[in-house]
């Protein structure tokens, strides 16, 4: 009995850190709800939807591209005003290998560019996560968030701060 555990845990722990090997592909969604104060003197609440594809470049390193929709909510002493923005950008995530059969932390570092029907603009952002496994091609990834913007048109810029909530799919063939 105890070899045979001991072999279910040797099989199980190369299956779960084969997920993110040189190779395989991730597909994710996530969403992000933040709110955001400008230097100007109003704040925005967002709701961001956004999805991505990237391949692992090494073991633990994806790069891919991400595209994202937001809702927001520009709240000033005038009133209320709602804008939807579009952005695409680059990025890396680095996933850190804690010998975990379930749980991997990562970080991710992206930048690109946003719009919406009349301004343009530019952005960065950073993450830390936890990729939470739930099996082989699935995990679940709260992270926390921070994220510079500025406005090319407006010269206005911002710095948010959000909590966001992903899902992801690691597709490849197991080695």
């Amino acid at each position: 009995m105890k070899k045979l555990i001991i072999i279910s845990f040797i099989l199980f722990s190369a299956i779960c850190n084969a997920q993110t090997e040189k190779g395989k592909i991730l597909l994710s969604g996530n969403t992000t709800a933040s709110v955001s104060h400008y230097d100007k003197g109003y704040s925005v609440t967002n709701f961001n939807f956004g999805s991505g594809i990237g391949v692992f470049i090494f073991k633990d390193l994806v790069f891919g591209l991400s595209g994202n929709f937001q809702s927001l909510t520009v709240s000033t002493s005038y009133g209320n005003s709602k804008q939807s923005i579009f952005e695409l950008a680059p990025f890396f995530r680095c996933y850190i290998d804690t010998k975990s059969l379930t749980l991997k932390p990562y970080f991710e570092f992206g930048g690109g560019v946003m719009g919406n029907n009349n301004k343009m603009g530019s952005f960065f952002t950073g993450s830390l996560g936890l990729a939470v496994f739930l099996n082989h091609h699935v995990s679940l990834e709260p992270s926390v968030e921070i994220l510079y913007s500025r406005w090319e048109s407006a010269y206005s810029s911002a710095t948010t701060y959000g909590f966001n909530m992903g899902i992801s799919v690691y597709l490849g063939k197991d080695k």
